[in-house]
């Protein structure tokens, strides 16, 4: 029986073909490599992971066609990726010791990409998705990477784009959840726009998309009150298939049999999703409420600041206590908080993690020997993994401050 510490759900949101299920099968083809050092990342559904690998093996092959688009006949498909901390250590005896620590699961919704243009004609379908859409601690809007660079390039097809884009903007309107949008088939953008650029054009787009109004809500909230209840926004650009497709004469993605297959960003929305929901998750804990919800606040905020006394500190809560942002982070895997994840019992806090927390930074991974120890691995990877990814797109976290009338 598997024992996650946090069960987290994320729904995707995207047009026929701009390829959400391809994304998955490369993703689940990248965590086979083990990117995160001693962390396991398997699917758990193994009629799944056949599936995923099907697809990846057709949409890698240059010989073959792209993958069919998800059709409404198939519903809304969950694929669960689960993250356990696998740690080996010797003991003062000698003998080699392994342990396995489930920390937390990510669950995908993969749905028919008809519900974003035509879900008046699956009303039964698009009513099952609106309460998966209200369950799911994160969201992605997944923008087709080749209708976007034709509209960047003035093809002609603009209209298609902007439609597609206000119907995925429309749908993620009233959510809280961070928001991350996925361009996908990134490498036909290299040697024609940069990513700022990209950015730069789709905060452009005419207001009947929505997509500027929508960013310039969160930013603001998060620059004039510095604490928000709603999730960041980011923008990610992602390519599975690279290297063995091209942009023909006419316009056209034709693919390379000589070609050799990259990729670009595969792990990243998945380490972004924990990344953000721990930071909204924060946001969340930060926002005074009721007098009983600010005491809870603050004592969770005491007990995670105990477990850690070292590091850059981060001034929190209603009353200012003094919170390490690594332990917040972990605060999200691994202790009850607004009833919104599964936890360990809040017994098991203060001088042990103190212990685990300093065992964990001084040794790495053979430092592990509990699940709030992989718990604290596990969030500095994952901080490790977004750091180095905003150097490379500094501009990923979304902001916009309409012009002054």
């Amino acid at each position: 029986m598997h024992d996650e510490r946090a069960a987290l759900r994320v729904i995707a949101l995207g047009v026929p073909g701009a390829g959400k299920t391809t994304y998955l099968a490369a993703l689940h083809h990248e965590v086979k490599s083990d990117p995160f050092p001693g962390v396991s990342v398997s699917l758990a559904q193994v009629a799944k992971a056949a599936e995923l690998d099907r697809i990846h093996g057709q949409a890698a092959d240059p010989g073959q066609g792209w993958p069919a688009a998800t059709r409404t006949g198939q519903g809304l498909r969950e694929f669960t990726f689960r993250l356990v901390v696998e740690a080996t250590r010797v003991t003062w005896r000698g003998r080699m010791v392994g342990s396995r620590h489930p920390v937390l699961s990510l669950t995908y919704l993969d749905y028919a990409g008809e519900f974003i243009p035509d879900a008046d004609l699956y009303a039964e379908e698009a009513e099952e998705f609106d309460e998966q859409l209200k369950a799911a601690h994160a969201l992605l809007g997944i923008i087709d990477g080749h209708q976007l660079l034709m509209y960047m390039l003035g093809s002609g097809r603009e209209e298609v784009f902007l439609a597609n884009l206000a119907r995925i903007v429309g749908r993620l309107k009233g959510a809280a959840q961070p928001v991350h949008f996925l361009v996908t088939k990134w490498d036909l953008f290299a040697g024609r726009f940069t990513f700022a650029e990209v950015c730069e054009a789709l905060l452009s787009t005419p207001a009947e998309t929505g997509f500027a109004a929508f960013v310039a809500n969160r930013s603001a909230r998060r620059r004039l009150f510095g604490r928000t209840l709603l999730g960041r926004v980011r923008l990610i650009p992602v390519s599975g298939y690279g290297g063995i497709a091209f942009l023909d004469g006419d316009m056209t993605v034709q693919r390379d049999p000589a070609g050799r297959r990259t990729q670009e960003n595969v792990i990243v929305p998945l380490a972004a999703a924990v990344a953000d929901i721990a930071d909204h998750f924060l946001q969340i804990a930060t926002v005074p409420g009721n007098p009983e919800e600010i005491e809870a606040d603050r004592q969770a905020a005491v007990e995670f600041g105990k477990a850690a006394n070292s590091g850059a500190e981060l001034r929190v809560g209603p009353s200012g206590v003094n919170v390490i942002a690594l332990a917040i982070f972990t605060a999200v895997l691994a202790m009850p908080k607004l009833g919104r994840l599964i936890a360990v019992p809040g017994m098991a806090l203060g001088r042990s993690a103190r212990r685990q927390y300093r065992r964990v930074r001084a040794r790495r991974l053979a430092g592990v020997r509990t699940v709030e120890g992989a718990a604290f691995y596990l969030a500095d990877l994952v901080a490790a993994e977004m750091d180095a990814f905003d150097s490379r797109f500094p501009g990923s976290k979304l902001t916009y401050e309409p012009p002054r009338r």
